[in-house]
């Protein structure tokens, strides 16, 4: 975190070169005081010191990046409570300043903190681990892979391993499966099971209608489209925040024709428009970008501008066995942030809401599982420390708010590849390397 000489400038929550005041950088927090108990022979101790919102200091009162041996201040701290819901903290870090006479100061320092949060709206969660789940797969087509026991069983798991949101489509086609006639049985107990166990939603808003006469992955009628949207919106404001439009549309597996999101854009800006009037509280992302990127967010800001949506929303799957996977995946993300600083937009947040790998037990390393389609499938262990490695460094990204792992269960004989296997839990629901990961970092981060 840099310096703040100011005592309460703070650096912006998705802009960290910017330096804004304590209530913009935190605004979860009503109150704070802090109580700093210095001990020790040097400069006397100095004893107990309060500040509170108005009076807040870097942490153990130390001016530059030696402070705690990693440059730890208030600001990390208090992020780090406000992702966890954590009210009260102690911590204590040795003095890291020099006494005069250029001896290393022998004090303690003893922090207790005491925060209380705003209100939050209800939908939504500051935890970033998340994950994506097919819980609404209960077709012929998908071999019934979520039966309504399964959902309930998924979403216990979910708790238990600190997921704080799941990113699952929410089919057209299942909900308007004739023109006019809608059922929501099945998402109405989708929904239910989910938010009970206080996990968040991302809903997609996806694909084209059985019912219109074209393939599922081509262009909607916008107004169509736009109807399905605001009537699901309507049904679940209450409990989801979160709206997403479509699926990798520059994609040609999920939108056909491709045209460097020209009609995509189109069909952005007029369901956003929707959303917004339905739900003025809703947060829109466009669909995840997964191909080239960051050139086709760059289309995307040509084509449907900024204002078309409130969160950037990214797919950038890296294959764990290449030299340098960590580097690959921070070019992806340092592109992300040049596009949105090119367009002036980079106090947006960033979103990855796919990114995972396979993680294929060597007794099932099938001809077929072997690979996906970045290469050589990972093992078991290989996914869980790339996991592992992910959560760890990309969320000290500025800017970077979520990830979600793609998938939460594996999917056997689905996709036909390793791809089946990306999941954190196996078919049976039996616990895979990554869910023990996943659930550690997200439970013990902060």
């Amino acid at each position: 975190m840099p310096h703040s000489k100011g005592g309460n400038i703070f650096p912006s929550r998705h802009n960290p070169d910017l330096q804004v005041p304590f209530k913009e950088a935190f605004p979860e927090i009503e109150s704070l005081h802090v109580e700093v108990t210095e001990t020790g022979e040097g400069n006397h101790g100095l004893g107990l010191r309060r500040f509170t919102t108005l009076s807040i200091r870097e942490f153990i009162n130390c001016s530059n990046h030696r402070c705690g041996g990693k440059g730890v201040c208030i600001g990390e701290v208090l992020r780090e409570m406000i992702a966890h819901g954590v009210a009260e903290r102690t911590l204590q870090r040795p003095c890291q300043s020099r006494e005069e006479n250029g001896k290393p100061c022998p004090n303690i320092f003893t922090l207790q903190i005491h925060l209380h949060l705003a209100s939050m709206d209800p939908r939504d969660s500051p935890n970033p681990f998340g994950v994506l789940a097919f819980l609404h797969w209960d077709h012929a087509w998908n071999a019934h892979h979520f039966g309504e026991a399964d959902v309930a069983k998924a979403a216990g798991l979910m708790k238990e391993a600190g997921i704080g949101f799941v990113r699952m489509d929410f089919l057209w086609s299942d909900l308007e499966p004739q023109e006019s006639q809608w059922r929501f049985d099945r998402y109405d107990r989708i929904v239910d099971i989910i938010t009970a166990q206080g996990i968040k939603l991302l809903a997609v808003l996806n694909y084209n209608s059985s019912w219109s006469g074209k393939p599922w992955n081509t262009p909607p009628d916008p107004r169509a489209f736009g109807r399905y949207a605001q009537t699901v919106v309507r049904r679940y404001k209450d409990r989801i925040r979160y709206w997403e439009i479509w699926n990798e549309p520059d994609h040609p597996n999920y939108w056909q024709p491709q045209d460097d999101l020209r009609v995509y854009s189109q069909l952005l800006r007029q369901t956003y428009d929707v959303i917004k009037t339905e739900d003025a509280s809703a947060e829109v992302l466009h669909g995840g970008l997964s191909a080239a990127l960051p050139k086709y967010l760059r289309y995307l800001y040509e084509k449907a501008g900024g204002a078309a949506f409130d969160i950037v929303n990214v797919h950038p799957f890296v294959t764990p066995l290449s030299a340098d996977p960590m580097g690959t995946l921070r070019t992806h993300y340092t592109g992300i942030r040049e596009i949105m600083s090119a367009f002036g937009d980079t106090r947006k947040p960033v979103w990855f809401t796919e990114i995972g790998c396979p993680g294929v037990p060597w007794v099932k390393r099938s001809p077929q599982a072997a690979h996906w389609w970045l290469g050589e499938s990972p093992g078991e262990e290989q996914q869980a420390r790339w996991l592992k490695q992910i959560y760890e460094e990309a969320l000290r990204w500025p800017g970077l708010e979520k990830i979600f792992w793609a998938f939460f269960r594996d999917t056997p004989n689905h996709f036909g590849d390793g791809v089946d296997f990306f999941g954190l839990v196996r078919e049976d629901f039996s616990k895979k390397p990554a869910f023990e990961a996943y659930q550690r970092l997200a439970l013990t981060s902060g």
